[in-house]
């Protein structure tokens, strides 16, 4: 008897809002559309309308999908997560997939790259002395445990970032870019401006439709972001128990 079935990636994706406000989302699909999932986030999470499923021959659908895929343009690479790139491929095609507020799923990754290459998620703090600040850093948009907001770095967090990302010493010209590049960010902080505004990407073109300030409603920590010792203790609050320990990479051994 079941209808409407919510699916999340098992492990590492959390509800920061009612699932049940998710199932809402479902009065929005138009004729012809089965499924859903957050806008940049198709992946981890998708909302099911399995009577539409049914009718529709979703499985069918998918097999032929995958068939063409793999005889086609992405060859074998298309299985390699699982079903996980056929769902994300599927979710561009609006006629069957319906696209709902990105906040659902967000991996808080720092804006800027901010501690190296992907967005904090690099351990570059060396010897034993400095390891303090890569154990008790965390996303800056971190309230609590149970409430997270976009952080979008202000003038002087986004200069330094600019700044120490290019050759040194600093010439004139980089100054100014990076000057210009910081303000905006912090104009866009201020205004709780859209993401894509930051990137001087169209709205229409950001992948996730986020807003600077904006509250997260669900979290995920994807791939590497389990490496990180505040993501590791903010699920083990979530799983009532130490489920993840003291190795950080032991995520990379764990059977799907």
């Amino acid at each position: 008897n079941i209808e409407v079935l919510l699916f999340v990636d098992a492990g590492d994706y959390i509800f920061l809002d009612d699932p049940a406000r998710m199932l809402s989302h479902r009065a929005d699909f138009t004729e012809g559309q089965v499924a859903g999932g957050p806008q940049g986030g198709a992946i981890p999470v998708q909302l099911l309308d399995l009577p539409r499923m049914r009718k529709a021959k979703w499985t069918e659908l998918v097999a032929d999908f995958v068939r063409a895929g793999i005889e086609g343009e992405y060859g074998p690479g298309l299985c390699a997560l699982g079903e996980g790139w056929v769902t994300g491929l599927l979710s561009v095609n609006e006629t069957i997939w319906h696209t709902f507020d990105g906040a659902w799923t967000v991996e808080p990754r720092e804006f800027g790259l901010v501690q190296g290459p992907s967005g904090g998620v690099r351990d570059v703090w060396g010897d034993d002395d400095n390891k303090a600040v890569w154990r008790l850093r965390m996303y800056p948009g971190t309230q609590d445990w149970t409430r997270i907001r976009v952080h979008c770095p202000l003038f002087v967090e986004s200069f330094l970032w600019i700044a120490l990302g290019q050759e040194q010493p600093l010439d004139e010209p980089a100054y100014d870019w990076a000057s210009v590049g910081a303000a905006r960010m912090h104009e866009a902080s201020l205004r709780n401006a859209s993401l894509a505004i930051i990137a001087a990407l169209p709205e229409d073109e950001d992948a996730s439709g986020l807003r600077c300030g904006q509250r997260f409603r669900g979290v995920h920590f994807a791939h590497n972001l389990k490496a990180l010792p505040w993501a590791r203790t903010f699920l083990n609050f979530w799983a009532g128990r130490p489920v993840w320990g003291q190795d950080g990479q032991d995520w990379t051994r764990r059977a799907m």
